[in-house]
């Protein structure tokens, strides 16, 4: 145990960022969100995340490749490896023909129908709500693990510009900071919202590019790599 603790320590020490909080710029959607200081992008070339893959022996390509496979476009964990926030796209003619959430309609029989895809056998449903920021329209929804206590997710969800767009952050200890959120989701920012037609489709097909989006759970990942070194071997019992 107190290896482990000596090694979560130096963990947090390297990812400790000097300034209150930054602007993150997502190229893929034109889109810009400021998160907290100690947020570090994994998906970056940034030595404090390259430092994290070095002491768990994490090989980053791998985890690069499976964002990719599941349209993360960025990964950050905290200093205390408490939160973990992903942001993810689809981008198919689906999601093309709605073009903006705000002006689907019916709104409310989509709302529904969110709920239940939201919800697996992993994740239990907690909530799910309208939430309206100037042009944006969001589906904000709260989830609870049903395989570890402790685990909150909080998860807004939006089609922009033709592109389904998902901010997932994870709360690995409950402690959830209702302010620190809300203030990420109304920092958003998009270079320009087109004006797209809503085209007739079906509505399940729709729904159907929804989903829990819970990151690559590196934070698990790396208890998990802790763990296995602090635990003793059966040749030293």
């Amino acid at each position: 145990m107190r290896q482990l603790k000596r090694i979560l320590i130096l963990v947090i020490a390297m990812l400790c960022v000097a300034v209150s909080a930054y602007a993150v710029r997502l190229d893929e959607i034109g889109m810009e969100i400021t998160v907290p200081e100690d947020f570090v992008n994994l998906l970056a070339e940034d030595e404090n995340a390259n430092a994290l893959f070095e002491i768990y022996q994490i090989d980053k390509d791998t985890f690069v490749q499976t964002c990719n496979a599941s349209g993360i476009i960025y990964d950050a964990i905290n200093a205390d490896l408490s939160k973990e926030m992903a942001i993810s796209i689809i981008d198919n003619a689906t999601t093309q023909t709605v073009g903006n959430l705000s002006s689907y309609n019916p709104f409310d029989e989509f709302l529904e129908e969110y709920k239940s895809q939201v919800e697996t056998e992993d994740y239990r449903f907690v909530s799910s709500e309208k939430y309206e920021q100037g042009e944006l329209t969001f589906i904000h929804s709260v989830l609870e693990s049903t395989q570890t206590e402790g685990i909150t997710i909080h998860q807004y969800y939006t089609i922009v510009n033709g592109k389904a767009i998902t901010i997932s952050v994870t709360y690995y200890d409950s402690n959830y900071e209702e302010q620190e959120l809300v203030s990420m989701v109304q920092s958003i920012q998009f270079d320009q919202i087109e004006k797209m037609p809503n085209e007739d489709i079906n509505f399940y097909v729709i729904a159907g590019t929804v989903g829990v989006l819970v990151g690559t759970g590196i934070v698990y990942l790396i208890y998990k790599l802790a763990k296995r070194k602090t635990t003793p071997k059966e040749e030293d019992l």
